[in-house]
């Protein structure tokens, strides 16, 4: 009894050590890989203390990489690493439980490893704390609360004192601007504003020096000066691109070289064919959550600024945000009065919205033929949305006879344009064989592959179509393969010309 006891105790010791060091790597890396056997070296140096060998091999099991993700494993080698000063250990915990991706979708955990990373001096996760309290996300609402965090990120040293690095903050420094604009938790106050928004500008925040463009413009809490307004446009303009927005060009050109004065004349004409559009840009960020907090309050605030001064972009978007009650409470016939405005001016999306409008009777007597009308001028402008309605129409019969060929062309039309719902039809379409078309697996994960790009969906659908297109693909020999992939990158190079060709027609002032 007694030989056998002391004969296991040998097999474990000789054991365990190779136990220890045994981190389970992804199938594609087996155990005799270089891969493979760096994540055991860094493993022993994890379990030795070393903190940069921690957090790596924390953040790989949150990530999957070279590991098979392990949410549990992932937060025992960050939170060492973290218990050692690492603050954006507690962060990377924080952020996969916020986002979900291998770890439990959980609010509430991610604002506690937010805390503590905020707590060791992190200024994005002190910024996070801010935003939280402020819209009543996860934390109770507390402006006071809110503004406190953001003072600790904009801060240009930690907590301990320590420098942090050059833009550090910028943000939290340009939501301070916002709340004394507002007088959000402070007195209303647009000197303050302006104060922050200089700190957060000089730290090569867009926003901020659009803003700053925009103060000196109209001279709010900053003396009015167009010069000063023309040179923070010009700085903010070219780094500010997003998705949705107009975009812009820079505000000198060779004519007018950015080192010569002008007249105030010139600086007042340059920065006003601009300020509206600057101002619909906000909204946009606001909307959508861009650059800034998404907050439909906001997005209102600045689409109503740039629609007081007739840009038809603007008043398309009060009008969508009466229409679904965003900002606002939900009225239709506000809707309509928007939408109108601005496809009076000829804006294809508005045109496009009175069709919706029409179609489903919102506001107006129900009309499938008004729609078409409406959906035909917006055509005529190549906007995608309207020629995917024409398809619908064709394809149901709506307000036009049915014709399967027409609802090919415009969602083909849509389509090459990066529409993902036109995508996702034509897929559908020849997966199928609708409309009057033979199945044909090859088009259809043509277009299921396009659509799983640019869809909007949720995850779990966009999911689904991506395994759609994955059993397609396996139906299709090598050659059929070969020609998908010239023809995908076709439709992706239309796809790009399209949208260079919007910006360059949107550019024009």
């Amino acid at each position: 009894m007694r030989f056998s006891l002391i004969f296991k105790i040998i097999i474990l010791n000789i054991l365990i050590p190779k136990m220890v060091h045994a981190a389970v790597c992804e199938e594609r890396y087996p155990p005799d890989s270089e891969e493979c056997q760096y994540v055991q070296e860094l493993e022993q140096k994890a379990e030795q203390g070393d903190e940069s060998a921690q957090f790596s091999l924390g953040d790989w099991y949150a990530d999957g990489r070279y590991v098979r993700p392990d949410y549990r494993l992932a937060i025992k080698w960050l939170e060492k690493a973290g218990k050692q000063g690492s603050d954006f250990s507690y962060f990377v915990i924080g952020y996969h439980y916020n986002y979900g991706k291998n770890f439990p979708l959980d609010k509430q955990q991610a604002l506690k490893w937010y805390r503590k990373a905020a707590e060791l001096g992190d200024s994005s996760t002190q910024e996070i704390l801010g935003d939280a309290y402020l819209y009543g996300d996860g934390l109770p609402y507390n402006i006071p609360l809110a503004l406190e965090w953001y003072r600790k990120a904009a801060s240009p040293t930690n907590d301990a004192g320590v420098t942090r690095h050059r833009g550090s903050g910028s943000s939290a420094q340009y939501k301070i601007g916002v709340m004394y604009a507002h007088g959000q938790g402070v007195h209303q106050d647009y000197q303050q504003t302006a104060s922050w928004m200089h700190k957060a500008a000089e730290n090569m925040y867009d926003p901020a020096q659009l803003y700053l463009g925009v103060a000196y413009f109209y001279g709010e809490g900053v003396p009015q000066d167009y010069r000063q307004a023309v040179y923070w446009l010009n700085e903010g303009i070219p780094g500010s691109y997003t998705t949705g927005h107009i975009p812009l060009n820079a505000l000198y050109d060779k004519a007018h070289p950015a080192d010569q004065v002008y007249s105030q004349t010139w600086y007042r004409k340059t920065a006003k064919r601009v300020m509206a559009k600057v101002q619909y840009n906000f909204g946009v960020w606001y909307y959508n959550g861009y650059h800034l907090s998404k907050d439909h309050n906001l997005a209102l605030e600045w689409y109503r600024k740039a629609a007081a001064q007739g840009l038809a972009e603007a008043q398309d978007a009060i009008g969508v945000m009466f229409m679904q009650g965003e900002g606002v409470s939900q009225d239709d016939q506000q809707a309509l009065t928007w939408y109108r405005k601005a496809a009076r001016q000829g804006l294809p999306a508005a045109q496009t919205h009175l069709g919706i409008m029409s179609a489903f009777g919102r506001g107006v007597v129900q009309s499938d033929r008004q729609a078409i009308a409406w959906y035909r001028k917006a055509a005529k402008h190549d906007f995608a949305q309207a020629q995917y309605q024409l398809g619908v129409a064709y394809s149901t019969g709506k307000g036009v006879s049915k014709n399967s060929q027409n609802a090919l062309k415009w969602y083909l039309k849509a389509a090459e344009q990066g529409f993902a719902p036109a995508q996702l039809a034509l897929g559908e379409i020849y997966s199928h064989g609708r409309q009057g078309v033979p199945k044909d697996n090859k088009l259809a994960y043509i277009w299921y592959d396009r659509a799983s790009l640019y869809t909007r969906k949720s995850e779990d659908e966009c999911l689904a179509l991506i395994a759609e297109r994955d059993r397609l693909k396996e139906t299709l020999t090598p050659a059929q393969l070969d020609e998908t992939y010239a023809a995908i990158d076709l439709i992706r190079r239309k796809i790009e010309q399209s949208e260079a060709a919007k910006n360059t027609t949107r550019k024009k002032y």
